[in-house]
């Protein structure tokens, strides 16, 4: 099983931009190194329909792919938001993931009923399997493969 690890801060960072895009889809890409997410960065939604789609913006991509670079940090997720539903990949998540992010993980933070969860994702070739999220110095449960 897949982990990702992200800080107190960083978990209220993305629940800060999803709060703030409502009713919109909010997004935004997630780089580290190894399992350890050290640095979050919100991208505008420039999607037709942001209240149930995202599309992230394509200049604000490329100069967080260039600062990550410059950082030597690793890109290793995105994240958005279901404004109304459940923190899982919807069909279009899926078949978006498996054309343009099929190495990453997908964060998902789901606000159904007020009620914000947040789930992570491996969204590969069609299958998506869950990945286990860490949240500060919590530790790993998933069983060394």
């Amino acid at each position: 099983m897949r982990s990702l690890r992200l800080s107190q801060q960083q978990v209220k960072s993305i629940m800060d931009d999803v709060l703030a895009a409502y009713p919109h889809e909010a997004c935004g890409m997630i780089a580290g190194q190894g399992i350890d997410a050290i640095q979050i960065l919100r991208i505008d939604n420039v999607a037709d329909q942001p209240q149930s789609h995202y599309v992230m913006d394509g200049m604000m991509q490329l100069q967080a792919l260039k600062t990550f670079e410059h950082q030597g940090l690793d890109w290793l997720a995105v994240y958005h938001s279901h404004p109304e539903g459940k923190p899982q990949p919807s069909q279009e998540d899926i078949r978006a993931a498996v054309l343009h992010t099929p190495n990453l993980i997908h964060v998902i933070v789901g606000l159904k009923n007020h009620q914000t969860q947040l789930q992570a994702w491996h969204i590969h070739d069609g299958q998506v399997d869950e990945v286990e999220l860490l949240i500060g110095s919590q530790a790993s449960m998933a069983v060394p493969s």
